[in-house]
């Protein structure tokens, strides 16, 4: 069970978003892992229930390697973007932990014996649909430029974006960085922190760089 899940980390590593112009396509390969693993398949499914509303459109989903997990994405019902976080790490919640104990000098693997489901903090803010409609174009002509590369990063944070069934994602060092894909990140983060703070003004001033950056990818 471990080997998979180190297996998994290794395909999902990417390489720095300062370098990096296009996503990283989500392979079959990874789907069947996942699958195949109790661990792995208990969180992809808890990150779908927990920060995937049922309404969703399209979207993206935030990993950190140490802090709790978020999404942010687009009703389309409510003509709104929702951001949800959970409160506590949920790969914390459904995996094992290991680390190194100095007074046993040795590798420690605490076993997970129960989960409990984290709660959530949900925020919503309606958006023009001519804003929806631009980001849904981003979102679509990023993940289709996704391209399979080496990848050299074990840790980090996952940003996976999503629309449909189709899926791609990139693990960074950090938040953000230079390039089409660190403005990406960059833009999920303000989108973010306008959503919390429930400022429209602040979420529409967002339209020229989500325009430009689409004509970037494209």
């Amino acid at each position: 069970m471990r080997k998979l899940v180190f297996i998994l980390l290794a395909l999902l590593a990417g390489i720095g978003a300062e370098a990096q112009e296009t996503l990283i396509p989500i392979s079959k390969k990874e789907r069947k892992i996942i699958s195949h693993s109790k661990e792995l398949k208990l969180y992809d499914e808890e990150i779908k229930r927990l920060l995937i509303p049922a309404a969703t459109e399209f979207g993206m989903i935030c990993k950190p390697s140490l802090s709790r997990e978020f999404s942010l994405t687009y009703d389309p019902i409510a003509h709104a973007l929702v951001y949800i976080e959970a409160d506590e790490s949920i790969w914390g919640g459904t995996n094992t932990r290991e680390y190194w104990d100095e007074s046993l000098s040795k590798t420690v693997i605490e076993e997970k014996t129960s989960y409990h489901a984290p709660g959530t903090n949900m925020y919503t803010l309606p958006i023009s649909d001519e804003m929806a409609k631009s980001l849904k174009r981003l979102w679509k002509v990023a993940i289709n430029q996704a391209k399979p590369m080496d990848q050299n990063i074990l840790d980090g944070t996952g940003w996976e974006y999503f629309i449909g069934k189709k899926r791609a994602k990139i693990q960074v060092g950090g938040e953000g960085g230079k390039g089409k894909v660190g403005s990406l990140i960059n833009l999920c983060i303000e989108l973010r922190e306008a959503v919390c703070k429930n400022d429209p003004q602040k979420c529409a001033a967002l339209q020229p760089r989500i325009d430009s950056l689409y004509k970037e990818f494209k």
